[in-house]
C-alpha cells in the first residue's frame, strides 16, 4: 500500500500530464477550425479572394463582379467565417439601405465604435490613429453608392488606404464611366470576375443539395429535366435555380407517401403531348436537333443547314427517301414552340452571307424525353443518338 508522499508524488506528475494532453486535443481542434472550407466550383476565386487579404497593397480594393447568382456574396460570407476566426473585424452591408455617402459614413463609424465623426475626413482621421489592419468592409450590390452624388461616393475608394475594402456587383462599367464623366481617377484595384455556372456544374451542385436536404424518394431524372430547363431559360443564376429546386422539395415532402416517388409526367406532363402530334419527318428533325444540340449544350443554337444535314443523314440510316424540303418542314415546326428561328449575317470567304440559325427550347435531354414514348423511334435514337 503506497504512503502519504507516494501518493502526493503521482497525484504531481498526473496533474503535469493532463494539460499537455488537453493542448493537445485543443490544437488539433483550432487547426481544423482554421482549415478553410472550400465552395464547390469556385476555389480559384476563394484563394484569390484570401490572396487579396494577405496582400501588402498600398490600396486594399477589391471588386467582385459577375452576373447574379455566381456566388460572389456566398463566397464572401463563407470566407468572412474563417476571418472571424483569425480575428478580423468585419463589416457586411448592402448599398441599396443607403440614401447617401453620409450615411455610409455614420454606419461605418457606428460599427467601428467611433464618436465624432460627421464628414469622410472625420472617419479617414479615425482610421489612420488605428494600429490594427484587420478590418474587412464589404459593400454588396456596390453600384448603388454612385446612384445620387456620384463624385462625393468616390471618396469611399480613400478608405482602401487604411482597411480592406470589397465591393460586389455585376460589372464594373459602371464605374469607368463615372470616373471619366467626372475625370476622376480610380485607386489601383483588383478585380475578380465570376463566371457563370455551367449546366454540368449546376447538375453537380443540385445532386449536392439533394444529397443533403432531401428525406424521400425522389425521381432524379425529373429533377434533372427541370433544372436544365431553369438554367436555359435564366443562366448558370444559382438563386433562380435554387427556388426551382426548393419547390420540388417541398412539393415533394407535402405530396408524397414514403413508396412513391414524382416522376417526370409530375414535373412537365405537357412536354410530351406536343411531340406526339408530329407528322414523322417532324419528328425525325427534332431527333436531329437532339443530336446536334449534345454538340453544343450551352447557347442551344445551331445552323439550320447542319440541321438540314444531320436529318438527311438519319433518313440515309434509316434507309428513307430524302425527297422531303427539310428547310420547309422546319419552318412549320416552329409554330409549335419548340424554337425560333432568325437570319444572321456571317462573312465566309470575304463575302457577307446571310445564315439561318434554329435556337432551341428545350435542351437535348429535354428533347430525348419528349420522344420517348414514340415506339417507332425508339429502337433508333437508342441506337444512334451520337450521330
Amino acid at each position: 500500500m503506497p504512503n502519504k508522499q507516494q501518493q502526493k508524488s503521482s497525484k504531481r506528475q498526473n496533474q503535469k500530464k493532463q494539460p499537455k494532453l488537453q493542448k493537445s486535443i485543443d490544437d488539433e481542434v483550432n487547426s481544423a477550425a482554421q482549415k478553410p472550407q472550400q465552395i464547390k466550383f469556385r476555389e480559384q476565386e476563394q484563394h484569390q479572394i484570401q490572396q487579396f487579404i494577405n496582400s501588402n497593397d498600398d490600396y486594399k480594393l477589391l471588386l467582385l463582379t459577375g452576373q447574379p447568382g455566381t456566388g460572389k456574396t456566398t463566397l464572401i460570407h463563407q470566407c468572412s467565417k474563417q476571418w472571424r476566426i483569425k480575428k478580423y473585424k468585419i463589416i457586411y452591408t448592402n448599398a441599396m439601405g443607403f440614401q447617401n455617402y453620409k450615411e455610409v459614413i455614420l454606419y461605418l463609424s457606428k460599427k467601428l465604435q467611433y464618436r465624432n465623426v460627421i464628414t469622410h475626413r472625420d472617419f479617414e482621421k479615425k482610421l489612420q490613429k488605428q494600429t490594427s489592419n484587420k478590418q474587412i468592409i464589404v459593400f454588396d450590390e456596390f453600384e448603388n453608392l454612385f446612384k445620387v452624388n456620384e463624385v462625393e461616393a468616390f471618396q469611399i475608394f480613400q478608405l482602401s488606404k487604411y482597411v480592406h475594402l470589397i465591393g460586389i456587383c455585376n460589372n464594373i462599367g459602371f464605374l469607368n464611366l463615372k470616373s471619366n464623366k467626372h475625370s476622376i481617377k480610380l485607386p489601383p484595384y483588383q478585380n475578380i470576375v465570376f463566371e457563370p455556372y455551367t449546366l454540368i456544374q449546376v447538375q453537380e451542385l443540385v445532386k449536392d443539395i439533394l444529397t443533403t436536404k432531401m428525406s424521400k424518394q425522389i425521381d432524379q431524372d425529373s429533377v434533372k429535366l427541370t433544372i436544365s430547363k431553369t438554367y436555359n431559360q435564366k443562366g448558370g443564376d444559382m438563386r433562380q435555380i435554387q427556388e426551382v429546386l426548393s419547390r420540388i422539395i417541398r412539393n415533394a415532402e407535402e405530396g408524397l407517401t414514403e413508396d412513391q416517388e414524382i416522376n417526370l409526367n409530375q414535373v412537365d406532363s405537357e412536354m410530351k403531348g406536343v411531340v406526339e402530334t408530329l407528322a414523322f419527318n417532324q419528328q425525325l428533325i427534332i431527333i436531329g436537333l437532339m443530336v446536334l444540340l449534345r454538340q453544343n449544350p450551352i447557347d442551344l443554337e445551331i445552323d439550320m443547314q447542319d440541321l438540314i444535314r444531320k436529318v438527311n443523314e438519319i433518313k440515309y440510316r434509316m434507309k428513307l427517301q430524302l425527297n422531303v424540303d427539310l428547310e420547309e418542314e422546319i419552318i412549320q415546326l416552329k409554330n409549335y414552340n419548340l424554337f425560333d428561328l432568325r437570319e444572321v449575317t456571317q462573312e465566309q470567304m470575304n463575302f457577307k452571307v446571310k445564315v439561318k440559325k434554329v435556337k432551341s427550347k428545350f435542351t437535348s435531354d429535354e428533347l430525348k424525353y419528349q420522344l420517348s414514348d414514340l415506339d417507332a423511334l425508339k429502337t433508333f435514337y437508342n441506337n444512334y443518338e451520337y450521330i
